[in-house]
């Protein structure tokens, strides 16, 4: 029995190869949010840290330049959350940019494999409808033959 064989084959892994490095760099860019939210974490957490550790040098007395360290690096780390939170909004949209050109890739596929099922539908009732043809004539040519042999 003949074997199907889709013709545009070669054309749907390409598209199936797209969707899949579209979720690829989905999921990096879902990964670069998530570090970017754990940065963001960390450094309100070293933000309490220092204000902690000023409230006990100032209990134990401090000189005057130490005291300006702590709001100096107060306002780096919120200068860093804000950068991080910019980040964060960039990588959102394009997140939403990839989402919708996944969406893309999807439906193109999806055509794709409608087809290759239809085709591959219309293939299987041909070489069926040809079996039963061919087992027809074989049944054909027996009675043939055995009405032959009677007579």
């Amino acid at each position: 029995m003949k074997k199907f064989k889709f013709k545009l084959e070669a054309l749907l892994k390409l598209r199936e190869f797209k969707e899949d490095k579209c979720k690829i760099e989905m999921g990096k860019i879902q990964k670069h949010i998530a570090a970017c939210e754990s940065q963001i974490e960390r450094e309100k957490n070293e933000i309490n840290e220092a204000y902690i550790a000023q409230r006990k040098m100032l209990e134990r007395g401090m000189a005057g330049r130490e005291t300006q360290f702590i709001p100096t690096l107060v306002r780096g780390k919120e200068a860093k959350i804000v950068l991080l939170k910019k980040e964060i909004e960039r990588k959102k949209i394009e997140l939403q940019e990839k989402q919708a050109e996944l969406i893309m890739l999807r439906a193109d596929v999806k055509v794709m494999t409608k087809l290759k099922e239809k085709e591959q539908k219309a293939f299987k009732h041909a070489m069926m409808k040809k079996d039963d043809m061919a087992r027809e004539e074989l049944v054909n040519i027996w009675h043939h033959h055995k009405k032959s042999k009677e007579l």
